[in-house]
């Protein structure tokens, strides 16, 4: 897996191997001004810089972000701040046995 930056304030997911496109370009903030992908793809580490003189960018936050599927329902669990009931599981999830994740 690779990112690319696609525009301001986006990138775009590429499959590696096939060199084609994963999805839609996915919203970042402008200044991010690096993701690097980690070798396994389970995880990314971003950088924000602070390009106020364009001369001299100064790293100004980084976030490390978890991209296995068990990263992702974590995440999805604490936004919604509760367990998905079945129901909810079903539409977003119809092929996977009930297991929402978080408890």
């Amino acid at each position: 897996m690779a990112r690319t930056p696609e525009g301001p304030g986006t990138i775009r997911t590429w499959d590696a191997n096939g060199l084609l496109p994963i999805g839609d370009p996915i919203p970042v903030d402008p200044f991010l001004g690096s993701l690097e992908v980690s070798p396994d793809g389970s995880t990314a580490l971003g950088v924000q810089f602070d390009v106020s003189d364009p001369q001299n960018p100064v790293a100004v936050n980084a976030a490390v972000f978890d991209l296995t599927p068990k990263g992702w329902l974590r995440t999805a669990c604490d936004i919604a701040g509760r367990p998905f009931d079945l129901l909810e599981w079903s539409k977003i999830l119809p092929d996977r046995p009930y297991d929402p994740g978080c408890r």
